[in-house]
């Protein structure tokens, strides 16, 4: 009864939680101690509280329904990532969202390119080999794979939950996995060169000088753009292969671009700080332009990708949260040094 009670009071934070990262007003990003207070009371006004019950989720979390009346796009924060109450809570969530009010896209804190690929797969991978070949090792947990589990179980109803992601980060082989036997049938070659520009876009933070950074920058966004062009004038016939056919090219597509943007934009802050070199923009923190394209991500999804659907979205805090530019070590440069710990 103690466990189901912590459980309980966990989950009550969690909402809490939830409806900060889904209405926090702006002036609550500063935290001097005049907001502190203003902060507590907003708390106070805008929790709610669950109880233990027999009843399942649809009563005790029936109260969204009113919260989330004509809000499109549902930000699951997090204050540490691959935590079982935290992950076993938002699946809960997730899968009332689905079933209750219509949220049937789930966009995740992992890369678009990897989510996209290994949902292209649904019906080819077990639960478990779908959940690694789609989201960061963080969240390779129990109660996360029953997620991936319901997924499945959804897609065999009728009523599918999409799966797709909005990092930009690079997850080592899980893109190719899933496309590059796709490739492979209409030209080997460029399933080859699909393998090799993930290997080297990889293997970029290790060069030894700038110099040495660019020229093979510059060599790896010829392989992208090369492949961008396969695809394009191979169109029909990758489309004849695969689940969604054309929307599944699409999503190609737009992998091999956001490709191209990480490497040209994200790539070189990336390895400067790697390498100790000092970044004196902060515009230029390769945390600040990752939360910068995470966002610009997030809109493709909601305006191209998804342009009708509820969208639910699971992150940190640090990267749904509102009015980022608001909390107090963004605006200093000595966010460079403060960021060390995070990344």
């Amino acid at each position: 009864m103690k466990n189901q009670k912590m459980k309980w009071c966990f989950l009550s934070f969690i909402v809490t939680c939830f409806l900060f990262c889904t209405l926090t007003p702006p002036t609550f990003a500063d935290t001097n101690e005049k907001d502190m207070e203003k902060w507590k009371q907003w708390i106070k006004n805008n929790s709610y509280s669950l109880e233990p019950t027999k009843d399942s989720r649809k009563d005790h979390l029936k109260f969204l329904k009113k919260v989330l009346k004509r809000k499109r796009i549902v930000q699951l924060g997090e204050t540490t990532h691959g935590s079982n109450e935290m992950s076993a809570t938002k699946v809960e969530l997730i899968k009332y969202l689905h079933e209750e009010l219509g949220y049937d896209v789930l966009a995740f804190e992992s890369g678009f390119a990897e989510t996209n690929g290994a949902y292209r797969q649904l019906h080819d991978l077990s639960s478990s080999e779908m959940m690694k070949r789609s989201i960061f090792r963080v969240w390779h947990t129990k109660e996360v794979a029953d997620l991936f589990q319901y997924l499945q179980e959804q897609e065999k109803k009728g009523d599918p939950l999409k799966l797709t992601g909005f990092d930009i980060q690079v997850m080592r082989d899980l893109f190719t996995q899933s496309t590059y036997n796709w490739i492979k049938q209409v030209d080997s070659s460029k399933a080859e060169l699909l393998k090799q520009a993930e290997e080297n876009i990889v293997e970029l933070r290790n060069q030894k000088t700038e110099n040495d950074f660019v020229k093979e920058q510059a060599k790896i966004n010829e392989q992208y753009s090369t492949l961008e062009r396969f695809v394009e004038e191979h169109r029909k016939e990758l489309a004849a292969l695969s689940p969604q056919q054309e929307q599944d090219v699409d999503v190609l597509l737009q992998s091999l671009k956001l490709r191209k943007e990480t490497l040209m934009r994200y790539c070189l802050p990336d390895w400067k700080f790697v390498h100790n070199i000092p970044i004196y923009d902060i515009e230029e923190h390769p945390m600040v332009l990752r939360d910068r394209m995470m966002a610009e991500n997030l809109e493709f999804l909601a305006e191209k990708m998804y342009p009708k659907e509820k969208i639910s979205v699971w992150g940190h805090n640090y990267h749904v949260r509102k009015n980022n530019s608001k909390v107090k070590y963004v605006n200093s440069i000595n966010m460079i040094e403060g960021l060390e710990h995070l990344l």
